[in-house]
């Protein structure tokens, strides 16, 4: 038993941590061994493994105890368990074991009141032996939640109900359920965006983004105490954000907790989907250590930060057979309808350690579902060399336009899809979707920083062009009269130079920076 749960909790974390060689021990993943204990003469140690059922949204978890020296499990157990979420305990209980292993199923219901009964699911065989198989199946509008499920374990008795252990052996456990948050975002230059985060230890909340700083914010709670940091082996966010959404597809992320700034090592990037790029966030025992050592004031949250470390607009994608994988960049950075575009690509081979490599490739671009440009070549195994193609965007794109590798190196399983973000043009000075951002404020969809900060951002891709410049005379206020103006331009009855001067008034009292 015990050999297959340390499988199950280590192929669980090959999934989503392929890149680590840490052991599944501590908070926060989804199987847990606990430091062992002294029983008597003898030390013990607990494990706690879950599965979730996706079809009921079920979540089983089960508790094990074993000797350490001998590895077998432990007998005739009687445990006193409190079930813990969101700091308040949703029900406890003693439940007695035959064989050493009690499992809990955790079932979503309707219900605000948590029912919990006891089953023993002993088959045939094992009650011919006296044998239990215990199952507490408890139900409730609370096991909706994933997140971080606490138990606080007691021993009572063991390999004899009646041999009541004179002072109980405690064990603190933690097990997490992925849990997913989408935050919709209507950035100003890319328009809505569905970004979302799943959190592999606590609840989120808080999830924003700062179209300044282009961060992504969310937070969760947590407890930074020493105790709590050593039972924690990992906390697991994971960022996955559209490729469509250029202002996010960079080189290069930094990232931070309550301000301060992780080390590189936390963060992972995956592009193996064709259109999300998945950031991961792992931070491991040693950096919930240095960041506990750096807080002066030890706050009851994380609040995380996701942010672009580079401007270096690079897309990233892997062939379906996993062979190759391409990078990708544009010159313009930022593309619209009817621009002449070089597309500059890299192919690496993901077996060699990411190295270039030289292979012919079929190269096509399809927007709106119809093939506009298509070319074969062979790349170069340059390190610094770029291998680049120039088409020409279509006037009627809309959306984004998609780059096809086929046949990468000759084989036809080798292929891979990288869709870039396309602006259409209407005005030469000012194009039509910045229209869709005055809506949005003029409805109070997002606010006027919000705003403010999408015209920065244009202003200085030379998206807007103005020639104002910054006077002496600053001021932090918003005129009423621009978002009158921006309001009457969006809805038509303002001309597109009435528009422009109140860009030009913010210019000028420093409320966009250029």
């Amino acid at each position: 038993m015990r050999s297959i749960h340390a499988l199950v909790g280590i192929l669980s974390l090959v999934v989503f941590l392929s890149m680590s060689s840490h052991s599944a021990l501590g908070h926060g993943v989804g199987f847990e061994t606990l430091p062992p204990k002294m029983l008597g003469d003898r030390k013990v140690a607990m494990e706690v493994s879950s599965v979730v059922d996706n079809s009921t949204n079920s979540r089983k978890v089960t508790f094990s105890m074993f000797d350490t020296n001998t590895g077998i499990t432990v007998r005739d157990v009687t445990y006193h368990v409190k079930t813990i979420k969101n700091n308040k305990v949703v029900f406890e209980g003693d439940y007695k074991t035959g064989n050493g292993g009690l499992v809990f199923v955790l079932a979503p219901s309707d219900s605000d009141a948590v029912t919990a009964e006891e089953k023993n699911n002993a088959g045939f065989f094992d009650a011919l032996i006296g044998a239990q198989k215990n199952t507490v199946e408890a139900s409730g509008k609370i096991f909706k939640l994933g997140g971080l499920y606490k138990f606080s374990i007691d021993v009572l008795s063991a390999e004899n109900y009646s041999a009541k252990t004179s002072n109980p052996v405690h064990f603190d456990a933690g097990i997490s359920f992925p849990e997913p948050v989408t935050y919709t975002i209507n950035d100003a230059y890319f328009g809505k965006q569905d970004v979302k985060v799943v959190t592999y230890y606590d609840l989120l909340d808080d999830v924003g983004y700062d179209s300044k700083t282009k961060a992504i914010t969310f937070s969760m709670p947590f407890e930074w105490s020493a105790p709590n940091i050593n039972q924690t082996s990992i906390i697991h966010e994971e960022v996955s954000i559209p490729k469509t959404f250029g202002s996010l597809q960079v080189s290069e992320y930094s990232a931070s907790v309550n301000g301060i700034t992780l080390s590189n090592q936390t963060l992972t990037v995956d592009d193996f989907s064709k259109d999300n790029r998945v950031v991961h966030i792992l931070l491991y025992q040693a950096e919930l250590s240095r960041l506990y050592g750096i807080q002066v004031q030890k706050p009851d949250r994380i609040d995380f930060a996701l942010y672009p470390k580079s401007d270096d607009f690079l897309l990233s994608a892997v062939t379906d057979n996993v062979e190759y994988r391409m990078s990708l960049t544009t010159s313009p950075k930022q593309i619209s309808a009817g621009d002449d575009v070089g597309v500059s690509f890299k192919i690496y081979d993901v077996f060699l350690q990411g190295k270039t490599v030289s292979v012919p490739y079929d190269f096509s671009i399809v927007s709106q579902g119809k093939e506009i440009f298509k070319t074969s070549g062979t790349s170069t195994d340059s390190k610094e060399s770029w291998n680049t193609i120039h088409v020409s965007v279509p006037k009627d794109a809309a959306n984004h336009i998609t780059v096809r590798f086929e046949n990468v190196g000759g084989n036809e399983h080798a292929r891979a899809e990288i869709p870039i973000a396309v602006i259409a043009k209407q005005h030469a000075a000012i194009p039509h979707w910045i229209k869709n951002n005055a809506k949005w404020w003029c409805n109070d969809s997002i606010s006027g920083n919000e705003f403010l900060g999408g015209i920065e951002y244009l202003v200085r891709q030379n998206v807007i062009q103005t020639s104002a410049q910054p006077s002496s005379d600053q001021t932090k206020q918003i005129p009423g009269w621009i978002k009158e103006n921006s309001c009457s331009w969006a809805k038509d009855a303002a001309s597109d130079d009435e528009f422009l001067s109140g860009i030009a008034y913010l210019i000028e009292n420093g409320m966009v920076k250029i």
